[in-house]
């Protein structure tokens, strides 16, 4: 699939549209329903997953979802934090900090997002590397 016929918008929403292998059959597909739909056209589909369109004229916006935020295990990290001989260090500046060390121990939450503000502070504070500490498996 690569291009779309957008047959029908309302309030700016594409909510009718046709999927086609090349931009003749898209065409061929508006022109054969121009008097159901006048005001169809044909645009080249988007490569990426569509959240939802926009149409402004013949104009089409594409909405897409953002990717999901990385997560590390916590386990992962300790072994890493232990790999660089920072796990003393991180562990005593957790044992200042009653709510993150709560957080960080949480049995119920094994994982901790790639990109946390309070982790990527720690490991700052501790002189860790969090590409390297925080890095995907």
């Amino acid at each position: 699939m690569t291009y779309v016929a957008i047959m029908s918008v309302v309030e700016n929403r594409v909510a009718k549209y046709a999927e086609f292998d090349t931009k003749a059959a898209a065409s061929a597909h508006v022109s054969a329903h121009a008097d159901r739909w006048p005001d169809a056209f044909v645009v080249k589909a988007p490569s990426e997953h569509v959240l939802e369109w926009w149409v402004e004229g013949q104009t089409v916006t594409v909405v897409v979802p953002e990717p999901p935020r990385r997560m590390v295990r916590k386990s992962l990290v300790q072994q890493r934090l232990i790999d660089a001989d920072k796990m003393d260090d991180a562990y005593a500046l957790l044992t200042t900090m009653p709510s993150a060390f709560a957080r960080w121990f949480a049995p119920d939450r094994p994982e901790v997002y790639a990109d946390d503000p309070d982790a990527l502070a720690l490991l700052a504070a501790i002189g860790a590397d969090p590409e390297v500490i925080m890095a995907a498996e």
